[in-house]
């Protein structure tokens, strides 16, 4: 793996509602070597992207706030293999603020990783690198299911 390309030949799937973020996570993980960035503007499209899709993410980066489906009810539904999303797939959270119950649920689901918007090219390489070989062994569906999703 090359220390200027880390993720060539990796597939990513952005999932953000703000163009310019989308944007810029394009930008970064293709000048970070990445194979494909798909790029979906809530959780629905995504599901619908992941589910046609030809090839198998590696990572997903999603924000936390977007409508109509939360990141957090789509990290949940990834881990609940709801959908048939692939209950294992890495997931770095991306978000604006740090909400202490926003982000103690996504740890509850097992999220990968948090980058902090706009992202850096540093940050994108450190947290990404990270989620992408810390795989997780998945809890129960259940235990997904029982994580409360909403901020204090």
């Amino acid at each position: 793996m090359s220390d200027e390309k880390p993720f060539i030949g990796r597939y990513f799937l952005v999932v953000d509602d703000e163009v310019f973020i989308q944007q810029l996570l394009v930008r970064l993980l293709k000048g970070l070597g990445a194979a494909q960035v798909e790029v979906a503007a809530d959780g629905p499209a995504a599901i619908r992207i992941v589910k046609e899709s030809d090839y198998q993410f590696d990572c997903v980066i999603t924000d936390f706030a977007m409508t109509p489906m939360t990141g957090l009810q789509f990290l949940q539904a990834i881990r609940c293999g709801d959908h048939g999303l692939k209950r294992n797939m890495p997931v770095a959270m991306l978000t604006a603020h740090a909400d202490s119950n926003l982000v103690a649920a996504a740890r509850a689901l097992d999220a990968n990783a948090f980058i902090v918007k706009p992202p850096t090219r540093e940050a994108m390489v450190g947290r990404l690198a990270k989620a992408l070989e810390r795989g997780i062994a998945v809890k129960p569906p259940v235990v997904y299911k029982s994580v409360p999703l909403t901020a204090g």
